[in-house]
């Protein structure tokens, strides 16, 4: 009788045991399903606040490196978002940005200026090269005793009159 009674209670801790175990387990995966959906959640404020903002900020670099500076807009830059960090990251950028086109833009009238000066260096020198030359020389010569001559006849013929 003891050990049918004990067998009989052995049964029934059993089955609550098993009972118990069961509810852990739904609690288990019930909690492992909020915790997967809590992870994306961040994931997804993540990628909004960090993410995008630094895929924008790279797009806009690379657009820059490209010289496509009618793609930059540099008020939107300002207004990035993302972040403390990475606003900050985004005025700084848009910052580097205005000076950067500044200077750029200063280079390349300085070359044009530098372009005009060197197209002009080159025409004197070429210039140079002709005048210096035996045959303009002789050439100019030339052409001054021809207006010689002519001034000659001129005043003969002013004379004769």
């Amino acid at each position: 009788t003891d050990g049918g009674r004990l067998h009989v209670d052995a049964e029934v801790l059993s089955k609550q045991f098993d009972n118990k175990l069961e509810d852990l387990s739904k609690f288990s995966y019930q909690l492992i399903i909020v915790t997967l959906v809590g992870v994306l959640i961040l994931a997804v404020l993540l990628a909004r606040t960090i993410a995008l903002p630094i895929l924008r900020l790279t797009s806009l670099a690379r657009w820059i490196e490209a010289g496509q500076w009618h793609k930059v807009d540099t008020t939107t830059l300002d207004k990035i978002g993302g972040g403390a960090e990475v606003g900050q990251l985004a005025r700084v950028f848009a910052s580097m940005t205005k000076q950067v086109y500044v200077r750029e833009t200063e280079l390349r009238k300085q070359v044009e200026g530098l372009k005009i000066v060197i197209d002009e260096t080159k025409r004197r020198k070429a210039v140079e090269e002709i005048t210096d030359s035996e045959f303009f020389q002789s050439l100019s010569e030339r052409a001054a005793k021809i207006r010689e001559k002519q001034r000659a006849s001129k005043m003969t013929d002013a004379d004769k009159k």
